[in-house]
């Protein structure tokens, strides 16, 4: 089952138009990898934190260039 943190960054991502390919490179993971913590099918310790934290750093990488 998809944890709620994950819906909630899944919909956040494209909100702010970031990729799940974007995020990847962010976190020094591959895409599918991605896909699968998000999806819920991983579930490795710290996900939240660190996924969120790369969004965040995203985020602030969009506003600062715009």
């Amino acid at each position: 089952m998809r944890p709620e943190w994950a819906a909630k960054l899944t919909g956040d991502l494209f909100l702010a138009g970031i990729t799940k390919t974007e995020l990847a490179a962010e976190l020094g993971l591959s895409r599918t990898y991605v896909s699968s913590v998000l999806s819920g099918i991983k579930a490795p310790p710290g996900a939240e934190e660190r996924f969120r934290g790369a969004y965040q750093e995203l985020l602030s990488k969009k506003k600062s260039t715009r």
